[in-house]
């Protein structure tokens, strides 16, 4: 089998500008650093358990403090709530900047919401 030097190329270069894969789950805590510095903290015990603690990070408000499930899929992160027995999710755009930071949003990366600012968070070291 011969191989053409471009081809050997080109596949080199799609390796190296692979994207990071996104991460099936998420742990430690992460701290709101934009809008609104220290207001909101993610404290993601384990591959499906968080605790949203701090400013109200969703309506109604019984998502402002409390422990939630959680479950990643296509760049989207979905928070379930059990609410008096009623389970209430919340879905957001999930985008990852690097392995310590991220950003939550009702609307995808690619189509900006013109009425909502991106919550950005830092992962406590």
């Amino acid at each position: 089998m011969k191989i053409v030097p471009g081809v050997l190329f080109l596949a080199i270069l799609f390796g190296a500008c692979k994207k990071t894969s996104t991460p099936v789950s998420l742990s430690g805590i992460y701290t709101e650093i934009s809008p609104m510095p220290h207001n909101t903290e993610l404290n993601f015990i384990n591959s499906h358990t968080v605790i949203v603690a701090g400013g109200q990070l969703f309506n109604p408000s019984y998502y402002a403090t409390d422990t939630n499930e959680y479950q990643i899929s296509n760049l989207r992160i979905l928070f379930i709530a059990d609410s008096s027995g009623t389970k209430d999710t919340t879905a957001r755009w999930l985008t990852f900047f690097g392995s310590d930071s991220l950003s939550l949003s009702p609307c995808p990366p690619d189509a900006p919401c013109a009425t909502f600012t991106p919550i950005f968070f830092l992962k406590n070291k």
